[in-house]
């Protein structure tokens, strides 16, 4: 991919986080001039699409792209903007150290995704027990 490319790929894609954010605000997203029922299933379809295409060329780690962004919008808060940039380096610094950290520790080859599954299967079931609490109580 060229350079123009990413960068027009990068805007794109803080226009999108911008829309999101006028989506996060309720009612005030037809003030505003955006169809927001047509715009959450074009951004749901979006997503899908990135989705699978990131599980099918990085393989089996996509545990860290159901969870990271969860646990960074715990972390740093609701803003979609740094929402995004925070979601990709926490998920690139968590699959560098979940590697080092296996590496050092065993001797035998661990696969990337069994590691991943192992981590965050807790912090998974943390955040739903967390939303489900936060939501009913």
């Amino acid at each position: 991919m060229a350079r123009s490319e990413k960068i027009l790929l990068w805007l794109g894609v803080m226009l999108v986080a911008a829309v999101l954010l006028s989506l996060h605000m309720g009612r005030y997203p037809l003030a505003l001039g955006v169809n927001s029922t047509r715009m959450k299933m074009q951004l749901i379809a979006a997503a899908t699409l990135a989705c699978s295409l990131t599980v099918v060329m990085a393989g089996v780690t996509n545990w860290v792209g159901l969870v990271i962004p969860h646990v960074m919008r715990f972390i740093c808060g609701p803003d979609n903007r740094l929402g995004l940039l925070n979601s990709a380096l926490g998920g690139a610094l968590f699959i560098l150290l979940t590697d080092s950290f296996i590496r050092t520790i065993w001797t035998v080859e661990l696969p990337l995704g069994i590691a991943t599954s192992i981590i965050l299967l807790p912090l998974f079931a943390f955040s739903l027990w967390y939303d489900w609490k936060r939501r009913y109580d």
